[in-house]
């Protein structure tokens, strides 16, 4: 992946395997690529595990291949070139621009959300690559960043109707609608919403950049879907977990990126250059 133009912070990014809590070999549907699928098929072993070009999942929603260690037996057994693409690039987004190929790490991961939120220098790319208008206009301005935040678009939503939009979604755990429903009824006001946000500078700064890198500047979806985050921040979900349950509930999901897209614009859609409308 070496013609792959990251951002400064991927190089401080490596699996957390055993140590990580919230594993992603959990709940996951596993759409296996066609060329891993057909190497698969001489190994019986393997083609036992597989349906329909997915991994069967056990009763709990556990990979055949997670163990008790929270460890790949296919990776201890077979090593990591073995995987499929999705298992061996997870949490890995690409972004094809201008003939150039752009990565990410997604915040779904709960140490790449840790890496990228607490990272304390400004969004740059590994090597001498330009970073786009829209994230240095927003890097730039001078005010404080609750109020950078609000100021990615005219207005921001009223409360009832952003939770109208994430309630509408299709969820993969309980524990979102939960976290939804808390939302509701707590009503968390602009100025909680900002209090949280200043209290957490740093994370939503890096937020915002985040979510302007992976959606193309899409500053009203970056402004609508950190003010959430700061929602569920305001009713007791700690700032790393919010942005991880986030990405994991609404990124990972064609579906209900597809809800956004419609409502803001498609990526690259919905923003000026110069920071600000």
């Amino acid at each position: 992946m070496s013609d792959i133009i990251w951002p400064d912070y991927y190089s401080r990014f490596q699996c957390i395997a055993g140590r990580c809590r919230h594993t992603c070999c959990l709940g996951w549907e596993i759409d296996i690529d066609k060329r891993s699928l057909a190497r698969f098929m001489s190994d019986n072993g393997v083609m036992s595990n597989i349906s329909n070009g997915h991994f069967i999942l056990k009763k709990d929603g556990r990979c055949p291949y997670l163990n008790s260690s929270g460890l790949c037996n296919m990776i201890i057994s077979k090593g990591e070139d073995y995987l499929c693409d999705i298992c061996r690039l997870h949490p890995r987004f690409f972004i094809y621009r201008d003939g150039r190929t752009y990565g990410g790490i997604g915040l779904a991961c709960e140490e790449a959300a840790r890496v990228i939120l607490d990272s304390d220098t400004v969004f740059s790319f590994i090597g001498d690559f330009t970073v786009p208008g829209y994230i240095l206009g927003y890097e730039r301005n001078g005010h404080d960043v609750p109020a950078r935040v609000f100021g990615l678009w005219d207005k921001a939503l009223r409360l009832e109707m952003r939770v109208a939009i994430f309630e509408g979604m299709e969820s993969l755990y309980n524990s979102w609608r939960e976290v939804i429903s808390d939302i509701s009824g707590a009503g968390p006001t602009e100025e909680t919403e900002k209090e949280v946000i200043l209290a957490n500078s740093r994370a939503f700064d890096n937020l915002v950049v985040y979510l302007l890198y992976r959606h193309e500047g899409n500053q009203r979806l970056a402004m609508e879907c950190a003010i959430f985050v700061a929602d569920m921040v305001a009713v007791g979900i700690e700032v790393h977990e919010a942005a991880r349950m986030f990405s994991e509930e609404v990124e990972y999901s064609d579906s209900n990126m597809e809800m956004l897209e419609d409502l803001f614009g498609k990526c690259g859609e919905g923003y000026d250059v110069e920071f600000g409308r």
